[in-house]
Formats: C-alpha cells, sequence, structure tokens
C-alpha cells in the first residue's frame, strides 16, 4: 500500500530521488531553466514553486535556512537570495512554464523545459548564451550559397622521357 507516499518513483530509490530532485532544484535556480523529461519536471515544479515562494515572501534568515536544506555553498544562496530580491522587488511573483522542446536522440524520449515565464524579467546569475539551431543552419546555407564556387582546375602533367644513361 502507498499511504502518504506521495510523488513519482523516477526508477530510483529514496536516497538518489532526493539527489536528483536537489540538484535540479540547484540547476533551476542558479539557470532560471531546466531541460528534463516531463516526469522529472513534473516532480520538481512543486519544490521550485514552494523555495520562489519562499525566497520572495519571508526574510533573509528564513529563506536562507530553507535553501540551507537543498544546496550546500553558502555563497551559492547569498547569490541566489540577492538575484531574485533584486529581481522581483516590485511584488511580482514569476510564473513557471512548461515547453515540450523535442525528443531525445537515442531512446526517443519527450523532452521539456521548465521555466519562468519570459513576459517577466529573467534570471542572470549566470549568464548562458543560447543560440536556435535552426536559425544557426539557414544562416550557414546563405553564406554558403552567396559565396562564390571555387573551381578547381586538374593539370595533367606529362612525365618527360628520362634521359639516357651515359656510357
Amino acid at each position: 500500500m502507498r499511504h502518504r507516499n506521495y510523488g513519482k518513483q523516477l526508477g530510483r530509490n529514496h536516497h538518489e530521488r532526493q539527489i536528483l530532485l536537489k540538484n535540479l532544484l540547484l540547476s533551476f535556480l542558479t539557470y532560471g531553466k531546466i531541460k528534463s523529461t516531463p516526469a522529472k519536471i513534473t516532480s520538481v515544479r512543486p519544490l521550485v514553486t514552494k523555495s520562489i515562494r519562499n525566497i520572495l515572501t519571508r526574510d533573509r534568515l528564513t529563506s536562507s535556512r530553507f535553501l540551507g536544506r537543498f544546496i550546500n555553498s553558502r555563497s551559492t544562496i547569498k547569490t541566489i537570495l540577492d538575484q531574485f530580491t533584486a529581481s522581483y522587488t516590485d511584488g511580482v511573483r514569476p510564473q513557471l512554464a512548461i515547453v515540450k522542446i523535442h525528443r531525445r536522440v537515442g531512446d526517443n524520449a519527450i523532452i521539456s523545459e521548465l521555466s519562468l515565464n519570459p513576459a517577466l524579467k529573467p534570471l542572470s546569475i549566470v549568464e548562458v548564451v543560447k543560440t536556435d539551431k535552426k536559425s544557426a543552419k539557414k544562416a550557414d546555407k546563405k553564406t554558403e550559397k552567396k559565396a562564390a564556387p571555387v573551381k578547381v582546375e586538374k593539370k595533367v602533367v606529362k612525365k618527360a622521357p628520362k634521359a639516357e644513361a651515359k656510357l
């Protein structure tokens, strides 16, 4: 029986699952978004919303103690608290969005992205430059078409007859 057991098992035992959720939470709070399977995203979403709500509504000491349960580095906790309090001072709470991106090569699993609502201010704890692969490929194809084709000329060199050996 599953009395009082909540959440998905994700094919892991209790300790592995806790570490997985802690790592996903740390990645989200650091980068502002995470990419994973829908099962993992839905498992970590309540933890992320609770963490964000705690950071924005509680005082700094309570928030840092709450985050200390999941994050071991004090400097990382300080950076996260500074960034969130600076970004969301006007009382607007960030909304989370789950978007299905693509299927993973190999096992064909659906990959989803959990991110902050793009209409709101994004986090910038770590600057991540993302280039769209499709637009990059299109740009490469356009530059290839514009470049003039190079003609390769093959020259046939005839070998001269060997000089006769002197006697």
